[in-house]
């Protein structure tokens, strides 16, 4: 999914409480009207308990394919079928612009497939209307997400990414005889990129933001035609933003990526990011510039490669074999990847971001204040004169010694856990401790500590090699962000709080355990303010996550300005079924049982003196009534 900004997602489920739209199919012929595309601004309303005529509120029809706000029509191309409607929610920006993304999606197909030689994504057997691929516009840039796109039957969610977050297929809906882990797709864009005037410059327009877009997407669609079933998250994203840099080279939205992998390189190559730090955020996505260089040194071709193994092997046994067949491992890879972020040495080098240090060594012990994630590197500059020896005490590291004189790079090979070298004969020498182990996925991403030792004894190595430094800029020691302050000065809003004692269930599912605490506002829940906030201020907010990835408990407290929940129903326009009151040591409540085919959720809210309290999670109404008499005790 590619989106641009952090969110806080609220589950939409009682769609099928609303009438349904009636959808009227009208089909037109690909004609390119005169003059740019002039985009609209579509309605941004809320999700939670709203009619399908608010954004957010998304229906789907038997395929789990989008049902539009607005009568339907098709545009055909040689290769695709466009979904759009000029009514409701999801109006296409124009006409015209409906023909920029025909013509950005045919684009991408001549030089994803025509061009670098992947195969076509599988046929979905006529879903759609035929067996082109179907794309549908819609409005979703209401949560950030620029598009997305879906494989298999229960693949369906939505959650934060800077790019595109695909939705791994684990239940293949079509098969081939070559791929058996291939699955058909669909994908969704935008209906205008109405929302991003922020994004926009003199260099990037709407157009660019959708054509990227398109890019990033259609590769995904492409993947699942080789592996719907790829374990791992980050190579997805990886290779799309990968993708729609090469297709649309001239755009370079992924250098804003990059900094997710330059300012935090010792980051494990499978983080997500954003998480325990602030500069590895979009870190999937940041791991195009891994990809960038196996293309650059080894061939565009290879990266198709590491697909084409995907679809017998996972992981990183599938980018071992695709290096193996270009004459390398993954190993020696990692290896020269680590030397290249140093030097930058790409051939578009000198516009990507400068390499974050981890710190300066001079003679003595240096510890670093954290250690280096899996397939990741720590850099430190070495301050010393003459000859010095340098000892790393983690012997399952792979470190080494890099000298840079001129627009040359020197580079040392350790003997066991020291190296050697006259740091007088260079204007920077630099430690790459690098850290070769491999995680089985993201949820085993830890770092190893360890430590340095310099001191000014031995005699000097020979350099092993030389290379390019033409791109080269020296690195400097930033100081790490603190996640909590980060995000609460970006939304404005959401500081973390200490969790409050009353607001902690003495009953919570298996597995469920606190997370964080923090602040929303009004402004924060926007048109859905009334459901969590009714007096318009601030609510306490505290999360309790699950064993699952999308396993979630939260409980909000705000102000009360009701002396009934009768008069708050009033208020809310709403009506509660009568089996949807309980009564829990003298409180009224009331539980929402909101569960659907994608698995069970339900709200639960009530008045408590001075407090409004709303509890809800993906849990079944039994167990959420345990959480809130736990509660109330």
């Amino acid at each position: 999914m590619f989106t641009k900004m952090k969110i806080i997602t609220i589950l939409t489920t009682l769609l099928a409480l609303f009438s349904s739209l009636a959808c009227v199919t009208v089909t037109r012929a690909l004609g390119i009207e005169n003059g740019p595309a002039v985009p609209v601004a579509a309605d941004n309303a809320s999700d939670k308990r709203q009619g399908p005529d608010d954004a957010g509120d998304y229906e789907y029809d038997d395929e789990g394919r989008p049902v539009l706000s607005g009568s339907e029509e098709t545009l055909d191309t040689e290769h695709f079928r466009l979904h759009y409607t000029f009514d409701g929610q999801d109006a296409a920006a124009s006409a015209s612009y409906v023909d920029e993304v025909a013509q950005a999606l045919e684009h991408v197909w001549q030089v994803e497939i025509e061009q670098f030689g992947w195969a076509a994504p599988p046929p979905d057997e006529g879903i759609g209307g035929d067996d082109r691929y179907d794309v549908y516009l819609q409005e979703i840039l209401w949560d950030g997400t620029f598009g997305y796109v879906e494989g298999g039957e229960d693949s369906r969610y939505r959650g934060a990414g800077q790019v595109g977050d695909t939705r791994n297929a684990r239940n293949a809906r079509t098969t081939s005889a070559l791929k058996e882990r291939a699955s058909a797709s669909f994908m969704v864009l935008d209906n205008d990129y109405a929302d991003t005037e922020d994004l926009v410059t003199a260099d990037y327009t709407i157009l660019d933001m959708m054509r990227s877009t398109v890019a990033h997407e259609f590769n995904h669609a492409l993947q699942f035609g080789y592996d719907g079933e790829e374990p791992a998250d980050w190579l997805w994203e990886a290779t799309s933003t990968w993708m729609q840099d090469e297709v649309y080279d001239d755009i370079n939205d992924g250098i804003e990526d990059a900094y997710a992998v330059f300012k935090s390189p010792d980051s494990c190559q499978l983080a997500y990011g954003g998480e325990a730090r602030v500069e590895d955020e979009n870190h999937w996505y940041g791991e195009w510039i891994f990809l960038r260089y196996i293309s650059e040194q080894y061939g565009h071709a290879t990266v198709r490669a590491i697909w084409e193994q995907a679809t017998t092997l996972d992981g990183y046994d599938a980018i071992e074999a695709a290096l193996n067949a270009a004459g390398t491992s993954l190993e020696e890879t990692l290896r020269s990847y680590t030397i290249a972020l140093l030097t930058r040495d790409f051939e578009e080098g000198d516009t990507y971001p400068v390499l974050r240090l981890e710190g300066e060594a001079s003679t003595g012990t240096f510890t670093p204040l954290d250690g280096v994630g899996q397939m990741a590197a720590d850099y430190i500059e070495i301050l010393a004169e003459g000859v010095v020896t340098i000892a790393v005490d983690d012997e399952y590291f792979t470190p080494l010694l890099v000298g840079i004189s001129g627009k040359q790079a020197s580079v040392f090979e350790f003997n066991g856990t020291q190296a050697s070298a006259d740091a007088s004969a260079f204007e920077h020498l630099y430690l790459i401790a690098i850290n070769p182990d491999q995680a089985v996925d993201e949820y085993d991403c830890y770092f190893s500590e360890y430590s340095v030792e310099v001191s000014s004894a031995g005699s000097a190595q020979t350099a092993v090699e030389t290379l390019s430094a033409a791109n080269f800029s020296a690195p400097a020691v930033e100081e790490l962000m603190d996640p909590d302050e980060y995000w609460a000065d970006e939304s404005g809003n959401n500081p973390a709080i200490e969790a409050p004692a009353d607001f902690i269930p003495g009953y919570l599912p298996t597995g469920y355990e606190f997370y964080e605490a923090y602040m929303m506002t009004a402004d924060d829940y926007g048109e859905d303010a009334i459901w969590y906030v009714p007096d318009g201020r601030s609510a306490s907010v505290v999360d309790f996550y699950g064993p699952g990835d999308d396993d979630y408990i939260s409980v909000s407290a705000a102000n009360n300005p009701y002396t009934s929940l009768d008069e708050y129903l009033t208020d809310a326009d709403w009506e509660p079924f009568d089996d949807e009151w309980y009564d829990f040591n003298g409180v009224e409540v009331i539980i929402e049982d909101a569960s659907d085919e994608y698995g069970p959720f339900s709200y639960a809210t009530y008045l408590l003196g001075d407090q409004f309290i709303v509890v809800e999670g993906n849990i079944g109404v039994d167990e959420m009534a345990q959480v809130v008499e736990s509660l109330l005790k």
